[in-house]
């Protein structure tokens, strides 16, 4: 792997690490309300009356001016509109397809190196999907509460630190992955490893090591830009660097979501889906905690590009929610379409296309009806049925519920079952 690769054994920093990108992922589902609402209500300070066409002052007037001036008005209104739907279309489908092609060689290091230290592989179990829907909702309505206890302000304070913190991880990574490839071999030179080991003055060193970590120069020069980064969005918050963030976020989590299967995979989707509904339109909740929230969990473009350029002010969002979850069930059918057939990208590419449209649907409803749709709706049956009508329609639908990462990536003669499966053993 090109990336930093790292293999933590004490399990107090495992949990601490898993509670975190728990936190991370609720934050990534409850935005995924803001850009469903953001985009059809231009920022968090204006109505959706706003998305309506508008019309200048002298648009009733009986002369050739008006109608001109309105008629230019409204062309420059649905220039502006479709190049933010298309800034923000190239932006989702970016991450997915870049973090697809990683994913396969993160997974495949993950279960080769838990069948060389005989340890569980870290997957994603039916109970954790089951589950996940339930957390979120929780996290979503205790940070509605802080929101109402102490206003946004603080909360904002918090959540943007612990945030750019885990940043700045990924975007050493993305860094580190463009630097590699246009940098020369003579430059990257020979890859450092660097390991932690706990002495005991009785037992001598553990045979596992804390933290055993793999990095190059390409991931050394990638820190202070990566650094330098993060202390420009902190002063300024400007969306270009907010991008960034977001976009390295979205591939970082993509790469490593490990959707074991197809089941799970459609369980993640099903409960995320009922999930968004009823947060948006059942509730305010996830409506005012991504309105309140200012944190790079979003992609964004300005709406008033053509006229500010980089510092246009009126932002359309898409949260992260609705790039990182479809995009890894589209990750994980990369992974079978390579196991049946190397170089195949059969069901990736009609999922991948299903996905786009389901996209410019979202858009197609928020703009015509001028209200907030969350993304979900549209995302979780386009990802799910596409791979299911392909499979039933070429005979193979058994063959991809039968598959699974752990049984195309684990070595022959290693144990192939993940946690779940034996504890019900």
């Amino acid at each position: 792997m090109d990336a930093i690769t790292s293999t933590m054994r004490s399990r107090a920093v495992t949990r601490a690490v898993a509670g975190g990108l728990l936190l991370l992922l609720a934050a990534f589902c409850f935005a995924s309300a803001a850009g469903g609402d953001s985009a059809a209500t231009v920022d968090a300070t204006t109505t959706p009356d706003a998305t309506k066409l508008p019309v200048p002052d002298n648009a009733d007037t009986d002369n050739g001016a008006g109608d001109a001036d309105a008629s230019k008005a409204q062309t420059g209104f649905l220039t502006a509109t479709l190049l933010t739907d298309v800034a923000l279309l190239i932006m989702a489908i970016t991450p997915i397809y870049f973090g697809a092609w990683e994913s396969i060689s993160a997974i495949q290091f993950e279960f080769v190196q838990a069948a060389e230290m005989k340890r569980e592989a870290d997957t994603l179990s039916q109970s954790d999907v089951l589950q996940f829907p339930i957390y979120a909702s929780c996290m979503l309505v205790g940070l509605y509460a802080l929101i109402k206890l102490i206003g946004p302000e603080y909360v904002n304070m918090l959540l943007t630190a612990y945030i750019t913190i885990l940043g700045v991880a990924a975007v050493i990574r993305v860094f580190a992955r463009v630097l590699t490839a246009v940098l020369p071999a003579r430059l990257l030179g020979h890859p450092y490893h660097l390991t932690l080991i706990h002495e005991h003055p009785e037992a001598g060193p553990t045979s596992e090591p804390m933290l055993d970590v793999k990095f190059t120069n390409a991931h050394v020069a990638a820190i202070p830009l990566a650094l330098a980064l993060s202390v420009f969005y902190l002063i300024t918050k400007h969306w270009v660097a907010n991008n960034v963030f977001a976009l390295s976020f979205a591939v970082t989590g993509i790469e490593f979501m490990p959707l074991n299967n197809f089941k799970i995979a459609a369980i993640l989707l099903g409960g995320l889906f009922i999930y968004d509904i009823f947060w948006v339109f059942g509730t305010d909740v996830m409506v005012t905690v991504a309105k309140s929230l200012d944190a790079p969990i979003k992609i964004v473009f300005p709406r008033d590009f053509m006229e500010k350029f980089f510092g246009g002010q009126q932002h359309a969002i898409l949260g992260l929610g609705d790039i990182v979850l479809p995009g890894a069930v589209l990750a994980f059918l990369l992974r079978f379409d390579q196991s049946r057939k190397p170089g195949s990208c059969l069901y990736f590419l009609a999922t991948y296309i299903a996905y786009i449209l389901g996209l410019v649907a979202t858009y197609i409803v928020m703009h015509v009806f001028h209200a907030a749709q969350p993304a979900l709706l549209y995302l979780s049956p386009a990802c799910i049925g596409a791979p299911v009508l392909l499979a039933l329609a070429r005979g193979e639908f058994n063959q991809l519920l039968s598959y699974s990462d752990e049984g195309a990536f684990t070595p022959a003669g290693a144990d192939s079952k993940t946690g779940s499966e034996k504890k019900k053993e």
